[in-house]
């Protein structure tokens, strides 16, 4: 029998996160520095801070160019993230309408990968009773600095747990393009590896600020939550 499953990105597809994130890379980058975050343009306001995110691969890109750390800098501040993101006490609201269509795709198993920490996406969750919605969760400390999205092995890590691999569809959503570069990757590993899945990547059009340049595109375009549903849904053939 044919499975279907629904991964999400975390950051700007399930919640706000963008005023959290950026206290947290405040908080961060004073105490690496030695020096105020005012210093850095990047982090003056969250209209800067997603602004200089949207042209640039992931997090640690964002690092090293916006605040000027280089590779070992990051990986040394990369493992402070997740106590500065529990100290933050911000609870990032989520986005209009993500409760419903989860609650209506609830049939199916679901996942996040992400590059946010997992405790924090937990402790979040838990805040608004979806944490047992989601049947795994895939932060930045489960697959290394090296494997961070467009990598795919967070994402067959991550279809692994929730299906053993079992035949069947599995549909990622992300806002940024990183997020259906990585779909298509997995897509592309796991035909080489002889499975029969089929990984479909959905663009979260209705994030705040668009938050990346797609100069690759989803499968979907989803511009609403309830937009997932239906694209899972037909694709399925309900």
């Amino acid at each position: 029998m044919s499975t279907c499953t629904v991964i999400w990105d975390f950051d700007g597809t399930l919640v706000d996160s963008r005023e959290k994130n950026l206290n947290v890379t405040r908080a961060i980058v004073e105490k690496f520095k030695g020096r105020s975050w005012r210093s850095f343009p990047a982090l003056h306001t969250i209209e800067s801070y997603a602004d200089a995110h949207r042209s640039v691969p992931n997090w640690r890109i964002f690092y090293e160019e916006s605040l000027g750390l280089n590779g070992a800098d990051v990986d040394e501040v990369g493992l402070w993230w997740s106590e500065f993101q529990l100290d933050d006490k911000t609870v990032p609201a989520t986005l209009h309408g993500i409760p419903e269509t989860i609650k209506a795709l609830g049939e199916f198993p679901h996942g996040i990968v992400s590059q946010n920490s997992r405790s924090n996406i937990h402790t979040i969750l838990n805040a608004h009773g979806l944490d047992r919605s989601f049947g795994h969760i895939v932060g930045y400390e489960e697959v290394g600095m090296e494997h961070q999205k467009p990598s795919p092995v967070g994402l067959i890590q991550c279809i692994e747990a929730l299906t053993a691999f079992e035949p069947g569809t599995v549909f990622f959503v992300g806002d940024h393009v990183t997020d259906a570069i990585c779909a298509h990757r997995t897509h592309e590993v796991l035909q080489e590896r002889g499975m029969n899945v089929t990984v479909r990547s959905i663009r979260a059009a209705y994030a705040p600020d668009e938050f990346s340049v797609w100069d690759t595109e989803a499968d979907f375009v989803a511009h609403e939550p309830a937009d997932v549903k239906d694209i899972v849904l037909r694709n399925i053939g309900r």
